[in-house]
């Protein structure tokens, strides 16, 4: 694959004053925004991060974008609950819990509390909706619902009012990419991991000429998602492969490699030039 490393910006409560405008600018000057929370249930739990990357369509005929994507640690200032099974979950994937509660951005959910003007995320998404930029998720209905209870109001008693509610505050649309890679695209898999994985291949060997910019912000905290895999010297793990998670996977001998899995699946499909060399080889 051509690109390999994903650069995303760490945003936490000691530098969301300095890259607040940063974000700001691009969430204005964005042809579309996607999104994606850590969470656990809606009322009585928390936001515990929020990701953005933001897409801006470059000048020109061709789809070229510019993107700025963000970490956002976030961490309620209300009591919540927490379960053993979703924390286990979200240490298994990583999720580093000493640290949200050390630079977590705080909030608080339901309706404007009396010092909303001091919540830094409360503004945030107030300008995402101020945009009306199409809204791009994955599985989002979890997360819209708590993005509206976080960061909005006080989810509403009648599921229409909430649809309602959420139409009029995203005019340019939402776009859920599991919906289109399970009902249109019909990919086999769906869960985001592998989607991201095939869409980098894919573009790997689609794309004869490539170009990757990464710009650099002064005192950027960066952090970067290693797309590569690792080296295989085992089988695949079949239940991972196709459903995005194993139940032994403390036990499981079989690879998770979701770049790997990705690979394996489609290592059959050369791009056209590929297959006319390989034939006139042969010849």
């Amino acid at each position: 694959m051509g690109l390999t490393r994903v650069p995303v910006t760490d945003v936490t409560k000691k530098n969301i004053n300095e890259f607040l405008p940063t974000i700001i600018m691009a969430i204005r000057k964005g042809s579309f925004l996607g999104m994606d929370c850590e969470l656990s249930v809606v009322k009585t739990r928390s936001l515990l991060a929020l990701g953005l990357s933001v897409f801006r369509k470059l000048e020109g005929d061709i789809d070229n974008y510019a993107v700025s994507t963000f970490n956002l640690t976030t961490l309620c200032t209300q009591d919540y609950i927490v379960e053993p099974e979703s924390l286990k979950f979200l240490v298994e994937h990583h999720f580093d819990f000493n640290k949200q509660y050390s630079l977590g951005i705080p909030y608080t959910h339901g309706d404007d509390p009396s010092d909303a003007s001091k919540e830094v995320l409360r503004f945030l998404f107030e300008e995402i909706v101020r945009s009306k930029i199409p809204i791009v998720l994955h599985n989002g209905f979890l997360d819209l619902m708590f993005l509206y209870q976080s960061l909005y109001a006080r989810l509403p008693v009648d599921f229409q009012s909430f649809i309602a509610d959420i139409n009029e505050m995203f005019p340019g649309g939402i776009y859920d990419t599991k919906y289109i890679s399970e009902y249109v695209l019909r990919v086999p898999s769906t869960y985001l991991s592998f989607l991201f994985a095939k869409c980098a291949l894919d573009n790997s060997r689609n794309c004869y000429l490539e170009k990757l910019e990464l710009k650099d912000y002064p005192c950027q905290d960066d952090i970067s998602v290693d797309l590569t895999g690792v080296a295989m010297d085992k089988s695949i793990c079949s239940s991972y492969s196709n459903h995005g998670h194993c139940p032994n996977k403390s036990t499981c001998k079989d690879s998770h490699d979701v770049v790997a899995i990705v690979r394996s699946r489609y290592s059959q499909h050369r791009q056209p030039d590929e297959a006319v060399q390989s034939k006139k080889k042969g010849n």
